[in-house]
């Protein structure tokens, strides 16, 4: 190395660390304090706070909240518009509440008025059937009965009794499907029942048939018949 190069490189501050700076000390920091260790931060708050506030209340439509004063008075007053408006709002749902009980109630009503309606219908319908059918039975055994009274019998309500256990299915066929009565099946139901129990008729008197053989008895004709039925019946629907 020359004396030139040994004189121009200068040496080194021994009071200083290797590669320090004077503006960044080791061990030093330059980091701010925190925001809310500022001794106005809290006054800095509270002022913006009453400032919106202000702000607020002032849109709201309410006066004077320049002053502390008049700024606790608008907040009170707004505080007392909120609970109105709280209570009506829970009036309004318990109206509404009440309403949909109301409803609800009217709507079970009805669907129970419905089914009640439905059942005393079929009912109904079920009584007009039974009595349809009694009718029809009744002028069977009308019709039966007149036979068996003008055959003889002494009493005509045990031959129909008999015809309903003997013979129910010819019983059943006295009546057409328009209820006319068929003079010939019950002149056949009499004729099996005086063979069958020929002692539930009475004798005739000289120069009547005879139930001699247990053979049907003529029956009276059949305009005959249908007028004696005619008047049972009538009689029956008056008792």
């Amino acid at each position: 190395m020359s004396e030139t190069e040994t004189l121009s490189t200068p040496a080194p501050d021994p009071g200083s660390p290797a590669g320090a700076t004077p503006e960044h000390t080791p061990g030093e920091t330059s980091t701010p304090p925190p925001l809310h260790a500022h001794p106005e931060f809290k006054d800095r708050i509270e002022q913006a706070k009453r400032a919106g506030a202000r702000d607020l209340l002032a849109t709201l439509g309410f006066a004077g909240v320049d002053t502390p004063d008049g700024l606790a008075k608008a907040q009170e007053d707004l505080s007392g518009l909120v609970e109105f408006a709280r209570q009506q709002r829970d009036a309004t749902l318990t109206a509404e509440q009440k309403l949909a009980e109301q409803i609800a109630a009217l709507t079970s009503e009805r669907d129970q008025a419905a089914a009640e309606r439905d059942r005393l219908t079929q009912v109904a319908e079920q009584a007009r059937q039974d009595l349809d059918a009694l009718k029809v039975d009744q002028l069977r055994v009308a019709a039966v009965e007149t036979a068996a009274t003008g055959a003889g019998a002494a009493r005509p309500g045990d031959v129909v009794m008999w015809a309903r256990s003997h013979r129910p299915s010819e019983f059943g066929q006295v009546l057409g499907e328009d209820q006319a009565v068929h003079a010939e099946r019950v002149q056949a139901l009499i004729a099996a029942c005086v063979e069958a129990r020929p002692e539930w008729f009475a004798a005739r008197t000289p120069g009547s048939p005879s139930h001699a053989g247990a053979k049907a008895l003529s029956a009276p004709p059949v305009a005959e018949q249908q007028k004696e039925l005619a008047r049972q019946t009538v009689r029956r629907g008056m008792r």
